[in-house]
C-alpha cells in the first residue's frame, strides 16, 4: 500500500512538473513572438521617412498680370477659382494665369469690393460701394445687378441653402430669391445707422440669418460685435 501511494504521489507530481513547464514554455513563446512583432515595428517606423509639412507661398503682382496691387477680399469657389478683390477690379486666379474683370465706373474710390460670394450653379456675387455685381455666364464680365433698387454700397453677402442670396447694404437688408428681390430695412430711416449692415451670419443649425448693423457693431456696451440687431426667420 506504502508503494501504491508512494507511485501516484509521485506521477502526480510529475504531471503537475510538465504541466508547469509546458506552460512556461507556452509563456516564454508568447513573450518572444511579442517582443518579436515590436521589434519589427520599431525597425519599421525608424527606417520610415519623416517629412514634415511644408507650405510653398507664391507671390502675385503685377508681372503675372494683376491690375491693381491693392487686394481687399478673397473667395475660392466651387471650381476651386480664386477670385481677387481690388480696389478697382476683379481677378480670377486659376493657379497659374489670371483673367480680369474690369469694374465699370467713373468713380474710383466706389470700386473697392468689400466682398465676394457664389449661389448655386456657380454664380459668382460683387459686393463693393457703387453696390451689387455678378459675373454674366455668356460674356464673362460683371454687369452691376439691379442697380436701380440697390443703389448704395454692399458690404455683407451670405448665400443660402435654397439657392437664394442675402444682401447686407448701406440701406438694409436685401434678400434675393427665386427671382425676387425684396428689401428689409431695421429703420424707417433709410439714412440711419441701423440700416447700415456690415456682415451677415448664419447660424449653426441653419434655421435662421442674423445681420450685424453699424449702428450696433460700435456701440460700446454691445462688446463690439453684438448680433442682436435683427434676427430673419
Amino acid at each position: 500500500m506504502f508503494f501504491v501511494q508512494t507511485y501516484i504521489k509521485s506521477e502526480i507530481f510529475y504531471v503537475g512538473l510538465h504541466c508547469f513547464v509546458k506552460y512556461e514554455s507556452s509563456m516564454h513563446n508568447l513573450i518572444r513572438h511579442i517582443v518579436k512583432a515590436l521589434v519589427t515595428l520599431c525597425l519599421l517606423l525608424i527606417s520610415m521617412p519623416i517629412y514634415p509639412i511644408s507650405y510653398s507661398f507664391r507671390s502675385i503682382s503685377e508681372t503675372d498680370g494683376l491690375s491693381d496691387l491693392t487686394v481687399s477680399s478673397f473667395y475660392k469657389d466651387s471650381l476651386g477659382y480664386i477670385w481677387i478683390g481690388t480696389a478697382s477690379s476683379v481677378e480670377r486666379f486659376d493657379g497659374v494665369h489670371l483673367k480680369h474683370y474690369p469694374i465699370l465706373g467713373n468713380n474710383e474710390k466706389q470700386k473697392w469690393v468689400n466682398v465676394i460670394t457664389e449661389t448655386s450653379g456657380n454664380r459668382i456675387w460683387i459686393g463693393n460701394d457703387m453696390g451689387l455685381w455678378t459675373v454674366h455666364k455668356e460674356t464673362e464680365k460683371l454687369e452691376p445687378f439691379s442697380p436701380e433698387t440697390i443703389n448704395c454700397g454692399v458690404r455683407a453677402l451670405l448665400p443660402t441653402r435654397d439657392g437664394g442670396l442675402y444682401i447686407g447694404s448701406e440701406k438694409g437688408l436685401f434678400i434675393y430669391r427665386n427671382n425676387q428681390l425684396e428689401r428689409l430695412a431695421v429703420s424707417s430711416d433709410i439714412l440711419s445707422a441701423e440700416n447700415f449692415i456690415v456682415a451677415l451670419n448664419l447660424d449653426e443649425n441653419g434655421a435662421y440669418q442674423r445681420w450685424i448693423t453699424f449702428h450696433e457693431y460700435f456701440k460700446p456696451e454691445n462688446n463690439l460685435l453684438s448680433i442682436q440687431a435683427g434676427i430673419l426667420l
